[in-house]
């Protein structure tokens, strides 16, 4: 895969030569490849290391919208804001994936008896930092036991 990137001769020979081996042991090798025009933009957004720097754990909503009704296929407005795509309505945890930061998501209560919840945001490569801050807002929150009421 090169990606409309000059891929060297050497390299291309090799994966080629792999194609070849795993089609030889029954393996469906085809040549195809992704449209990764955004790619570039997207690798440089870990430059949200420099957001530590002044905030420790930011944390914010794991989902923007309550969980919604099985025969919904997708959320089309958010507090009067229309979503355009099926991912819009899931940028506040989507975004984050490209970011490398971890980010768990924990039970922060109830919004009309269907479950809310909320996700701290570390820093890049401090998971072991960030699971014990999220042990530390789970345990003053008292949200890790709360179950909803289903009567």
């Amino acid at each position: 895969m090169s990606s409309g990137r000059p891929v060297a001769a050497p390299i291309r020979a090799s994966i080629r030569r792999l194609g070849d081996t795993l089609a030889d042991a029954g393996a469906a090798v085809a040549s195809a490849e992704p449209d990764l025009a955004d790619a570039d933009r997207i690798f440089h957004v870990p430059r949200v290391a420099a957001f530590f720097n002044d905030v420790d754990v930011p944390i914010g909503p794991t989902t923007q919208v309550r969980p919604f009704h099985i025969d919904t296929d997708w959320v089309r407005e958010i507090d009067g804001v229309a979503m355009r795509t099926y991912i819009e309505w899931m940028r506040s945890c989507g975004r984050l994936t490209v970011t490398c930061c971890p980010a768990p998501s924990l039970s922060c209560g109830f919004a009309d008896g269907l479950p809310v919840d909320a996700q701290p945001i570390g820093p890049m490569r401090q998971d072991a930092l960030l699971l014990s801050v999220a042990k530390a807002v789970e345990e003053v929150a008292g949200s890790g036991d709360a179950a909803p009421d289903l009567v």
